[in-house]
């Protein structure tokens, strides 16, 4: 294996070689830049040439309107918006019509934008870009996001990266002359993952696709391009191309899984590549297989078939959402703003429900009833871990927010004593002083998830505690969460006779639900005991929160 090439050990011919490289080829580029600022190779694949080939197709005024769907984890943020607009800077600089040069880069995520940008800007003032292209840092440069260049021949490049729902008024992308290339907008992501839970958020953030996007080109013939990894029916492809946009886009996507449909999709050349690169004979294949083995994409896919359909395969499967238990309660929760930030009241009690793992995931959910809303004020899960690790994360979460329990729900296997200590997780709990109310598992699913459907309009759920994994990663960063595990519960999918079953999961979702499913079977009762309180004169509540 060749080693790392490094700029400090080249020759001047090899650093020329470089520059013709790099000029004649976005994906040479791309490569060797990657390689000497990365230090370390970039792992090539067919759909990279696919895509390299496309930015180069934009660049020369092939695609003026274009869609890129691909996979997760696809590079294509590393293409896109971080080595293209380097590339076409300096195809501006060198191709024999010297011009400035103006970038747009939007996302979903201001925090996103802002690190691409500084990549960008990383790569032209590195010493490597430097001695081959030279270019000046214009004095009204304040920040990695927002910058500008003066290239030799006294071209100014720009870029200003923001989030969608940023300040863009006054900014454009390209300049105004008509028959070159002079800049581009690119939307990478413009919709976050979570949107996916709503259509009318969705409908909300591709309107501004219209309205604030669109008219932020310099001219018509300016490109526009958009990355996305697909979400849901009815995201920002969708809208593109639809009649509900006034422009035409060419859509180009790579699954995660191919197969022959697929490739007989793809250029002659494009093909080959693909089933050289893939080893593909017949069947069906990962993409790149060197880094997501069609094994672990084929269990990703049974584990969760609308979310693979869409984010994975680019092809949002609707019929398949239509089996998730909880769909129409979660889109009128999120539609009504009760995913928000929950504050923690010390005056209101606190009660816990519990699914037990053993070898698996085990699970408590923490609720503060207040009047009509139950709160979900935190989700906590982990696994391996001894029910002295659980309790002790009480006792912390308390403590921390100087709350009190009233009661711990959980199954009634929770007294089961362990073989080798003769303890079971209720002893062990009620040393280390937490009392356990044991309730027998109900006789059907169906029975606990209709029990907590009937609770679901009076559900409040924090949007960081209920959606932080055992890593403390949240968000869209997180993996398995509480949140998430309501979001993926469905009946499984009957592949072979095309209907869904009754049973439901995957496994890791249901362990979250059937803790929180404790809560609809239980508290139900409570409800009916508790009398209404009564409010002096001028007594006001303390329990409202801004939604965020």
């Amino acid at each position: 294996m060749s080693e790392v090439m490094q700029w400090e050990t080249m020759t001047d011919a090899e650093k020329i070689a470089v520059k013709v490289a790099s000029e004649a080829s976005f994906e040479a580029f791309m490569r060797i830049f990657f390689q000497l600022l990365q230090g370390q190779k970039f792992k090539k694949n067919w759909h990279h040439t696919y895509e390299c080939q496309l930015a180069e197709d934009v660049f020369y005024g092939k695609i003026k309107r274009g869609i890129i769907n691909v996979a997760p984890g696809s590079t294509k943020t590393e293409i896109w918006s971080i080595h293209w607009p380097v590339w076409c800077i300096i195809k501006c600089i060198t191709d024999g019509n010297p011009r400035s040069s103006r970038w747009l880069p939007l996302s979903y995520s201001d925090d996103l934008v802002v690190e691409n940008a500084t990549r960008v800007k990383e790569i032209i003032d590195s010493e490597e870009f430097q001695q081959l292209w030279p270019m000046t840092q214009a004095k009204t440069t304040k920040a990695k996001h927002n910058w500008m260049y003066y290239d030799q021949n006294n071209n100014r490049h720009r870029l200003y990266g923001t989030s969608i729902n940023g300040q863009v008024t006054g900014r454009r992308a390209g300049y105004m002359i008509e028959d070159c290339f002079t800049g581009a907008l690119i939307l990478d992501d413009p919709l976050p993952p979570k949107d996916s839970d709503s259509g009318k958020l969705m409908d909300k953030a591709n309107k501004k696709l219209n309205r604030v996007v669109r008219s932020r080109l310099a001219h018509d013939n300016v490109p526009i391009i958009m990355v996305q990894q697909r979400i849901a029916n009815g995201d920002s492809t969708d809208f593109l191309m639809s009649d509900k946009t006034p422009d035409t886009y060419e859509i180009f996507k790579v699954p995660a899984i191919v197969d022959r449909e697929y490739l007989d999709t793809l250029p002659d050349e494009m093909k080959q590549a693909c089933i050289r690169d893939t080893g593909f004979k017949s069947g069906r294949v990962s993409y790149w297989t060197d880094k997501e083995p069609t094994e672990t994409l084929l269990a990703m896919e049974k584990a969760d078939n609308f979310m693979f359909s869409a984010q994975y395969q680019q092809n949002p499967d609707d019929a398949l959402q239509e089996g998730v238990v909880y769909k129409k309660e979660l889109e009128l929760l999120i539609e009504e703003g009760r995913l928000c930030n929950i504050p923690i009241e010390k005056a209101l009690p606190v009660y816990t429900y519990w699914d037990l793992g053993i070898n698996d995931d085990m699970v408590l959910w923490l609720m503060q009833p207040h009047r009509k809303e139950l709160r979900m004020i935190a989700c906590y899960a982990n696994r391996d871990e001894g029910m002295e690790h659980y309790i002790n994360w009480l006792h912390d979460f308390a403590d921390k927010y100087g709350i009190r329990y009233k009661e711990h729900l959980a199954p009634h296997d929770i007294s089961v004593r362990d073989l080798m200590t003769r303890e079971s997780r209720l002893d062990t709990a009620k040393r280390m002083g937490i009392k356990f109310k044991l309730v027998e598992r109900c006789k059907s699913k169906r029975e606990s998830i209709n029990a907590l459907k009937k609770l679901f309009p009076r559900l409040w759920i924090d949007s960081k505690r209920c959606d932080t994994d055992s890593t403390g990663a949240t968000g869209d960063q997180a993996k398995k969460t509480g949140w998430k595990g309501i979001k993926a519960l469905r009946r499984e999918w009957d592949h072979d006779n095309e209907v869904f079953k009754d049973a439901t999961g995957p496994k890791w979702a249901t362990n979250f639900t059937d803790a929180i499913q404790q809560m609809g079977l239980h508290y139900k009762e409570e409800v009916e005991r508790q009398k209404p309180q009564r409010r002096r004169p001028g007594q006001h509540s303390s329990g409202g929160w801004m939604t965020g």
